[in-house]
């Protein structure tokens, strides 16, 4: 609150928080995580969702382990953005190093979300797909009849 607000009694309003994990209501970023861990890329891999390294202090959405070869390992990321940009691209080339050491990398965005070739092409060559989920959005209740 500042100064001016003290005087004139008026706040701003803090943006509405989920009471479990602190998201901000209306971002789904974290519904895409939950469905992107269910995606064609991960079959026959056994997946953990946020694993932390301590060595490199990085935390990828994604790493899964193959069942049969415990040295094939693929690293992912959830992004909900409207735009891809390199930066998004280089983060999951950084997951595929060490310590995590994976031959592949993934990249879930949201169905919306405007991917120029550039940056498409670049991910191509780093040998991470980009795949396009849909969020569920919850209905927003706009008249006195939706009660």
């Amino acid at each position: 609150m500042g100064f001016w607000d003290s005087i004139l009694g008026t706040s701003t309003p803090k943006p509405k928080r989920h009471k479990k994990n602190g998201v901000a209501v209306g971002n789904h970023w974290k519904t895409l995580e939950k469905k992107g861990k269910t995606s064609n890329h991960f079959k026959g891999y056994k997946v953990e969702t946020q694993k932390y390294s301590k060595s490199t202090h990085t935390r990828p959405d994604f790493v899964g382990y193959s069942k049969k070869n415990p040295h094939d390992r693929i690293v992912g990321d959830a992004k909900n953005v409207k735009k891809l940009e390199f930066k998004h691209v280089d983060q999951v080339r950084k997951y595929k190093g060490h310590p995590n050491y994976a031959k592949k990398g993934v990249l879930i965005v949201a169905k919306k979300t405007k991917i120029p070739k550039d940056v498409r092409d670049y991910a191509k060559d780093s040998n991470i797909s980009i795949t396009r989920m849909r969020t569920k959005k919850k209905p927003k209740k706009n008249s006195i009849f939706d009660w």
